[in-house]
């Protein structure tokens, strides 16, 4: 038989990075107060060069990196994911 309900799916989140472009430490701000997110940030070779669990906001220092355009993932338990870049100018 067919439930009589339907399951929840929660809504996305949102994430906000500043200053992009930085000269090194990034802040990362989700929309969600109380989920936990995984960010991930990995450099033009795909190499993961950063890893981090957060919930709400994190910082990312990269000023020990070389300048350029790093791609970051951010995911929940969920599978939500959000992918971007941010651009490392010193």
């Amino acid at each position: 038989s067919v439930p009589e309900y339907e399951e929840e799916k929660t809504e996305a989140f949102h994430i906000l990075v500043y200053p992009n472009p930085s000269s090194g430490m990034f802040t990362f701000k989700s929309s969600e107060l109380d989920r936990q997110l995984i960010l991930n940030v990995y450099d033009i070779t795909g190499r993961v060069i950063d890893t981090d669990q957060f919930i709400h906001s994190t910082q990312l220092d990269l000023s020990s990196f070389e300048n350029g355009i790093y791609i970051y993932t951010v995911a929940d338990q969920n599978g939500d994911t959000k992918t971007g870049r941010i651009i490392l100018r010193k």
